[in-house]
């Protein structure tokens, strides 16, 4: 059974939902190592502030709960559950696509090719703004053509640097609002 982190269905979920999420996940064994064989623990993926959840906590703070446009796509992590084991987290984030940053895995699985538990979902926002976008006819590559357009730009132009600084990610925001508002004219 693969359990997904920090979605509903589709759908980015609030902070809320994520903690719920992993509360469900705790229902099952830990057995998931590092590569030289140190056992992780709750603690390991929680409680700690650069934490695998609780980075998808802060994201989704900032995305869900504070409607915030964020330059990253959502971080994410598919959780593989074996016989009322957890056996494999694998972490996504990353900004044109979600790329598996990290896989931790039962002590016997390091070694073997695993097949990702991810497959490209596309891109989630959140928003009313978004909300009416994503409901307009042919919405399919429409974001996706609006980001292509923003990091087209010429360097002269702001937003086209991402980085994780709050002002930037506003310039990034407001670029890619501008470029979106372009598409949506050319549509």
């Amino acid at each position: 059974m693969k359990k997904r982190i920090g979605f509903i269905d589709n759908e980015v979920c609030s902070n809320k939902e994520v903690e719920k999420q992993i509360d469900e996940l705790k229902k099952f064994e830990l057995d998931v190592h590092t590569k030289s064989g140190e056992k992780i623990t709750w603690e390991k993926l929680e409680g700690a502030k650069d934490s695998i959840f609780r980075a998808i906590l802060d994201d989704r703070v900032l995305r869900v709960n504070k409607e915030q446009m964020m330059a990253d796509r959502p971080t994410m992590c598919c959780v593989t559950i074996n016989e009322n084991r957890i056996i494999r987290i694998e972490y996504y984030e990353g900004h044109d696509k979600l790329e598996q940053i990290y896989d931790i895995r039962f002590k016997d699985d390091y070694g073997k090719q695993l097949e990702r538990s991810y497959d490209d979902i596309g891109l989630y926002t959140t928003g009313d703004t978004w909300k009416e976008i994503k409901q307009s006819k042919g919405f399919g590559n429409l974001i996706d053509k609006a980001h292509r357009l923003s990091i087209q730009r010429p360097k002269e132009v702001e937003g086209t640097y991402f980085g994780r600084k709050t002002e930037t990610l506003m310039k990034h925001r407001e670029n890619l609002m501008m470029c979106t508002m372009e598409v949506l004219q050319g549509a």
